[in-house]
């Protein structure tokens, strides 16, 4: 695949994630009964937010792997597998 590519499905996801957050954030308001602050502010919110969204998820999806790894290694150390 073409860095071009890649590059332009990166930004893809970005602004979607951007969107989605954008979207949560404007309905989080609404139903609290706040008003909905200018544009700006919600874009630069939903910018964190997402971005604080990917970090979480980078952690944790290295811990899952790495606990993965850990049983598949253990399953393969004379463990019949039966769990």
């Amino acid at each position: 695949m073409s860095e071009d590519i890649k590059r332009d499905l990166k930004k893809l996801a970005r602004d979607t994630e951007t969107r989605v957050a954008k979207s949560l954030l404007k309905w989080k308001y609404r139903k609290e009964g706040k008003s909905v602050p200018d544009e700006q502010r919600v874009r630069r919110d939903s910018e964190a937010v997402a971005e604080r969204a990917n970090r979480i998820l980078a952690e944790r999806g290295k811990r899952a792997w790495a606990e993965m790894k850990r049983v598949y290694r253990q399953s393969q150390g004379g463990e019949d597998g039966s769990d």
